[in-house]
């Protein structure tokens, strides 16, 4: 009984991130913590609208406006019927940046092809419709300026390229490019 008791106490403090979460260090090593300040240093940053799933720190932190695509903070998406009202829903609200996340297919790294795939599994609606979101924002105005490495997948920035404050975010993004690990030059493959 003791030995179950002690792997069950083991695998809630570890597999799940439990001690993390007591210890705080998953704000250490958030890729998060890295780039929020990066976000909030953009010029007129409190102006800007992010659409990303993961609501709560990289806003919290950057001083950015949300659009949640998930639903959690954004009352339009939780009412959503289906995926593709989320969707439209975004594009209609013009956010100046949209994050969509990637990953790498184990045959992928196994062949070390650099091609991205775009996430086809996640929270809310949203989940199974970020290749839909990527593929109506880049074929509308939307570019993608640059890639965040985080640990469990990269997100492509897309940035709507007749923002006012496009040219802010990519000056203040783009010559990061090389210089700082969390930032990486947009995938130039993507499934």
């Amino acid at each position: 009984m003791a030995v179950v008791l002690a792997y069950h106490i083991y695998s809630t403090l570890y597999y799940r991130g439990g001690l993390g979460y007591i210890l705080r260090e998953d704000e250490r090593v958030s890729g998060y913590s890295h780039v929020a300040p990066v976000f909030r240093s953009i010029p007129q940053h409190e102006h800007i609208t992010l659409a990303w799933g993961d609501a709560g720190r990289l806003p919290y932190f950057s001083g950015l406006q949300c659009i949640d695509p998930v639903g959690l903070n954004t009352n339009e998406i939780a009412h959503a019927h289906n995926a593709g009202e989320v969707v439209r829903f975004i594009l209609r609200s013009k956010p100046e940046m949209i994050i969509i996340p990637l990953t790498l297919s184990n045959a992928d790294a196994i062949t070390k092809d650099t091609c991205r795939q775009i996430l086809s599994q996640g929270h809310g609606l949203i989940g199974s419709a970020y290749s839909e979101l990527a593929a109506a924002a880049l074929a509308s105005t939307y570019k993608s300026i640059a890639m965040m490495p985080q640990r469990v997948y990269d997100l492509d920035i897309l940035v709507d390229t007749l923002s006012p404050h496009y040219r802010d975010i990519v000056n203040t993004i783009v010559p990061l490019i090389g210089r700082n690990p969390d930032f990486l030059p947009p995938a130039s493959c993507v499934k």
